[in-house]
């Protein structure tokens, strides 16, 4: 019987933080910060291009920053690069390409990310809700400062560390 009983719980547990992140993703969603997606989105890198000529101090100033932070995720600059950091170990950057002439390129991944096994897995509670709205504020930067900016979105490779 105590057996029957744990088990009950544990379903329980498990379908209250099924219903908590999905209402969360909803919210973000409604609320436009965050895309749907299809899944395995976080393996992805993509390539953003511009005809603006641009570099990542004005795409950094184009994202809203108290938003993110707000939802656990910290922007900064590093170099030339626009670094976005999560929780779980959480870690997305905006570089930029070679330069062309006219045009701006820059590609973003996300680069880091390890849950408590160790590995890159979508399993994490929130990473994914974070991922995406990580990937959204790059977005939303980029339209801001040219809505004709094309994106690329392709596989990426993966190596463990």
């Amino acid at each position: 019987m105590g057996y029957l009983i744990g088990i009950i719980i544990v379903v329980v547990v498990f379908v209250i933080g099924f219903v908590v992140r999905q209402s969360r993703s909803n919210q973000l969603k409604q609320s436009g910060l965050m895309q749907q997606r299809a899944a395995g989105f976080m393996r992805k890198e993509t390539i953003f291009t511009s005809a603006v000529v641009m570099d990542a101090r004005q795409v950094f100033n184009a994202m809203d920053r108290n938003t993110l932070s707000n939802n656990g995720i910290e922007v900064s600059m590093s170099g030339a690069s626009i670094i976005l950091n999560g929780r779980h170990n959480l870690r997305a950057s905006l570089v930029p390409l070679q330069p062309q002439p006219g045009v701006s390129v820059f590609k973003y991944r996300v680069d880091h990310y390890v849950t408590k096994s160790g590995s890159f897995s979508d399993a994490a509670q929130d990473a994914p809700i974070q991922g995406n709205a990580m990937l959204t504020a790059v977005e939303r930067a980029f339209l801001q400062l040219d809505p004709k900016t094309q994106t690329q979105v392709q596989d990426t490779t993966w190596t463990r560390s």
